[in-house]
């Protein structure tokens, strides 16, 4: 890590997969309060892939694949900027994951989350996006888009402390600091102690590091 990090967010992935690879209990609370696929499904099997996706231009560095032993199979996107071509990128990966696995017979369920560091006019936090027709019927049935304003998210928490929802509180944390003081305190009804602790530790390890970049 560099003096970047400074400056970058615990959503960026770098600092992100520090805090979640081989914790599989809170990486699945956070996919599970997302989109809502129980978390006794997913607590014992989920696991950040080595192989991130692809890069193909600047804008895809900050993207990697969540594996999990059975199914479903989710991306993770980072997207700092909004820019025309953006969401036709984000729906190009999931396309791309659903050849790439022969996924023809419905064996998986793709998800893609998207997490937004900028905010559109619109006055929703989270979005969930399919193929359907004019009628609401289904194109496909295991294919599921989220995306999530983290800043719209930090900006709801920050104005009521006492907002008990998590998924705003998991995009308030995701777009905070390694260095904000007390940033753990904004997940710690969601995870259990050795989750919580995991991510405490390796948050004070990203911030000695910080200091120690600091000095160099």
């Amino acid at each position: 890590m560099n003096n970047n990090l400074l400056e970058e967010r615990i959503i960026n992935t770098k600092v992100f997969k520090s805090l979640f690879t081989n914790n599989s209990k809170a990486l699945a609370k956070l996919i599970s309060d997302i989109t809502r696929i129980p978390y006794k499904k997913l607590q014992n099997n989920i696991v950040i892939s080595t192989n991130e996706i692809p890069i193909t231009n600047k804008n895809k560095k900050n993207d990697f694949i969540v594996m999990l032993s059975s199914k479903p199979l989710i991306t993770k996107n980072l997207n700092t900027k909004k820019y025309k071509g953006l969401k036709t990128k984000n729906l190009s990966y999931s396309i791309n994951l659903i050849s790439d696995k022969n996924n023809y017979n419905n064996k998986f369920l793709i998800i893609q989350i998207n997490f937004n560091t900028f905010s559109d006019k619109s006055s929703k936090y989270i979005d969930v996006f399919e193929l359907r027709n004019q009628k609401g019927k289904k194109y496909i049935d295991n294919f599921k888009i989220y995306t999530l304003d983290i800043v719209k998210c930090h900006k709801i928490y920050y104005n009521n402390f006492n907002n008990n929802n998590n998924i705003i509180k998991w995009g308030t944390f995701l777009y905070s600091k390694p260095t904000d003081k007390n940033i753990i305190n904004i997940i710690d009804n969601i995870l259990d102690n050795k989750a919580l602790k995991e991510i405490k530790l390796k948050l004070d390890n990203i911030n000695e590091e910080i200091v120690s970049s600091k000095k160099l």
